[in-house]
């Protein structure tokens, strides 16, 4: 396409959590691990899937995190970072390409 945007199926992930409410990290990596072994074509994570306002900041970092570990350059990732404030996501936007974003996923902020 020559645009930078990923082609094909772009699959939006779920946040997998524990029964306490936390991330779990281990389902999380596996979900990773499966989506590149079947060729997916690229990941939409902490989109509203992905349950993105439900998580504080702390969470959010610890997603792309693991997230950036597991597909490292293997597979596109999009992050979701859009909020109802301009500043937050400017915010998110940067952290995204801390964690090496393909690109992100913004709602207009309102």
């Amino acid at each position: 396409r020559g645009d930078g945007l990923p082609c094909g199926s772009l699959a939006a992930l779920i946040t997998p959590m524990d029964p306490d409410g936390g991330i779990d990290e281990a389902s999380l990596r596996s979900l990773l691990q499966w989506h590149i072994e079947s060729r997916t074509d690229g990941l939409v994570v902490l989109g509203t899937t992905g349950e993105s306002s439900m998580l504080s900041r702390d969470e959010r970092k610890r997603v792309m995190r693991i997230t950036q570990e597991e597909t490292a350059g293997k597979i596109p990732v999009i992050y979701g970072t859009g909020t109802i404030k301009p500043e937050q996501v400017i915010e998110q936007n940067a952290e995204a390409a801390e964690f090496g974003a393909d690109g992100v996923l913004v709602v207009t902020p309102y």
